[in-house]
This record gives C-alpha cells, sequence and structure tokens, in this order.
C-alpha cells in the first residue's frame, strides 16, 4: 500500500456546490450517521445516494494486474505463479471511533455552534415582587473546517495484462480508502492543530488540557477501577454524563483483570454500535463501554483514559469521503479520495481524562 493520506491546504473550495454534491437537499447540521443507529435511519437518501455512485464509478473500472513486476511498487501487484487474487494487508488498522462520534451535515467552511457559559436560576418571593428578567449568557464558538486527500494510481501496464487475476484499480482505491480512514482515525485521536495547523484537534486535546477540565495524572501508577468511578462522579458534578471511554490495549487489560476479580459470574462486555463488542464499566450513570483503540499511546506512562460524552462530540462533514479521477498526463490513471471535515466538543466541562497511566 504506497501513498499517506494528509490533511493539506484546501485551495478554492465552492462551499454550498460541495455541500449539495454530498447531501443533497437535507438541512444544515443533520445528523446522518451515529454511534447507537445505523446511518440510514437517520438519512433514509444515504443508501441510494451510495449506490447511485458506486454504479457510476465502478462501472467504469477494468479489470487489470501487473505482468513482469519484481515488487509490489506504485501501480503495480506482483504476479505470483499460482493464481490466487486474495491479498493480505498486514498494515490494516481498526477504526472504530470514528464510526461512534455522530457525523453532522455542515454548510460552510466554518461549524458554528452556540454554547450557555452563565444560566440563572429562579428566586421565591413575596405575593406580588417586582420582576426581573432572569439573563443567560450564551457564546459563539467556531472550528474551521479541515481538508484531507490522498491519491492513488494505476500504470498503463498495469491496466493492460493479466485481467484474469486481479482487479488492480479496485485494489488500489480499496487501500487507499482504508488509508484514508486510518488517518482520519487518528486525526479524531491524536490530532494537534498545534503540530499541523491543516488538522483539527483530537480528542485527547479537546478533552481535559482546559484549566477547568477533569483530569487526573496517575504518575506512572496502574489505573484503578476507583479512578474510574472517581473521574466520571466529577464529569457527573460537572453536569455530564459519560457514555464512552477509550483507551490502549495494554490500559484495558488491566482494568479488565480487576473487572474479573469483582464481577466472576457476569459477562463483563456489552454490545454498542452495530454489534460491536467492548468491555464495560458500571459507574453511577450506567454501564459505559470501554473502546480499545490501536492509535491511542502505549508507552507506559504516558497512557490515557478518555472519559467521553458522545452527545457533545461530532464530526462536522463538509463532503464526506469522495472518489475524484485526475487529469491522465502519462501512461497511468491517477485518482484522488477526499473528505472535508473537522471534529467539534461543545461540552468539555462535562468530560474527562485520566493520563499518566502505567
Amino acid at each position: 500500500m504506497s501513498g499517506v493520506a494528509k490533511f493539506v491546504n484546501p485551495g478554492a473550495v465552492d462551499t454550498e456546490g460541495v455541500y449539495k454534491f454530498s447531501f443533497g437537499d437535507t438541512p444544515h447540521e443533520t445528523m446522518y450517521s451515529g454511534p447507537l443507529e445505523a446511518g440510514q435511519d437517520c438519512f433514509p437518501e444515504m443508501p441510494e445516494v451510495i449506490k447511485t455512485w458506486q454504479e457510476r464509478t465502478f462501472g467504469t473500472v477494468q479489470k487489470a494486474s501487473n505482468v513482469g513486476a519484481a515488487s509490489g511498487s506504485a501501480g503495480y501487484v506482483p504476479m505470483p505463479l499460482a493464481y490466487d487474487s486474495g491479498v493480505i494487508d498486514i498494515t490494516r488498522r481498526f477504526t472504530p471511533i470514528k464510526a461512534l462520534i455522530p457525523k453532522v451535515t455542515n454548510l460552510g467552511l466554518t461549524a458554528n455552534y452556540f454554547r450557555i457559559t452563565a444560566r440563572e436560576d429562579g428566586t421565591w418571593g413575596k405575593e406580588d415582587p417586582a420582576l426581573e428578567e432572569a439573563d443567560d449568557t450564551s457564546k459563539l464558538e467556531s472550528e474551521v473546517i479541515r481538508y484531507c486527500r490522498i491519491t492513488g494510481r494505476v500504470t498503463g501496464v498495469a491496466q493492460s495484462g493479466g485481467a484474469h487475476f486481479a482487479n488492480t484499480m479496485r485494489r488500489e482505491m480499496m487501500n487507499k480508502t482504508q488509508s484514508l480512514n486510518e488517518t482520519i482515525e487518528d486525526t479524531l485521536l491524536n490530532g494537534n492543530n498545534n503540530t499541523n495547523p491543516y488538522q483539527p484537534n483530537g480528542l485527547r486535546v479537546l478533552v481535559g488540557t482546559d484549566s477547568a477540565a477533569n483530569t487526573e495524572n496517575l504518575s506512572g501508577a496502574d489505573p484503578t477501577m476507583e479512578d474510574i468511578d472517581d473521574m466520571v462522579n466529577k464529569c457527573f458534578i460537572d453536569k455530564g454524563a459519560p457514555n464512552l471511554l477509550i483507551t490502549d490495549p495494554f490500559t484495558a487489560s488491566k482494568l479488565k483483570r480487576q473487572i474479573m476479580q469483582t464481577v466472576r459470574y457476569t459477562d463483563p462486555y456489552t454490545t454498542v454500535a452495530w454489534g460491536l463488542k467492548a468491555l464495560s464499566v458500571n459507574t453511577v450513570v450506567g454501564e459505559i463501554p470501554l473502546i480499545v483503540s490501536q492509535f491511542m499511546p502505549t508507552t507506559a506512562s504516558a497512557r490515557e483514559i478518555l472519559v467521553l460524552n458522545t452527545r457533545f462530540l461530532e464530526q462536522r462533514v463538509l463532503q464526506d469521503i469522495t472518489f475524484e479521477r485526475l487529469a491522465k498526463t502519462s501512461d497511468s490513471e491517477k485518482f484522488m479520495l477526499k473528505v472535508y471535515m473537522t471534529l467539534i466538543n461543545t461540552f468539555p466541562e462535562g468530560m474527562g481524562k485520566i493520563y499518566g497511566c502505567a
């Protein structure tokens, strides 16, 4: 698999045209994919749109493979002596987080949202008092849409020979789609706009970096179930109700052993998001699934546990992943996959982070 997806400078973007192409007449700020329900429940037209796009795109793709290539260089696949169209991708990683954070349509180059930052209380008084207004305070927040692209190429030699063996163009498109998905997944967790000004901030930046945020530094100690309980309680006191935990496999294994020692006769797993099985932690706000990510930090004393509420997290999308053929300037077919999106957290005060885990 060649090529890596990158967040880059967008150039000129026709926002209204792009939005219309992606979502048709669907209103601005409509959720079309959520963590607990399939996308078609939120956006009934989506399956037909995808089907039409696939028929238009893949219907013109020819089967091809390479003859004479000594290695899997760009635009080629090696031709074995025994024909076997199966390809084992040892680089592929799981991307559950992008399916658990709701996707919301966005019109324009910024994702805008209002936050009520102060709210007046009701007052007790006499029978006929002077009535004073109770003024709430709100603030407009915004996040800039970011742009991620990846390109692929299949040579003319690959197009002309070995059609009986594999569909090289389709394989290249699948590889690049997986690369783009993994880039998005990585950014949703680890994105840092200070490191790369073109990418959005990820959850590790959006949760627990504010001075008023709920954080706990374990300073190299093993995390315990009490640590998670305490963090969920802190979030609850700050009017939050977490519904998702994310961590690395080593931390998850330590927590699992503690769960099994405490609850010996109950299945410690729960089912979320289209049958995904996950460990669950019993807290004051109910069972919270614990998702293990291959993109979270795994170094000892740098591991983290994110305590989130997906109701206040949104992937704001101007244009979802889209295939586009590029101009033919050589003996090859070149294409691009792109996505225009950003990540927003409308209520970081109700979430938390445990970091410095052993």
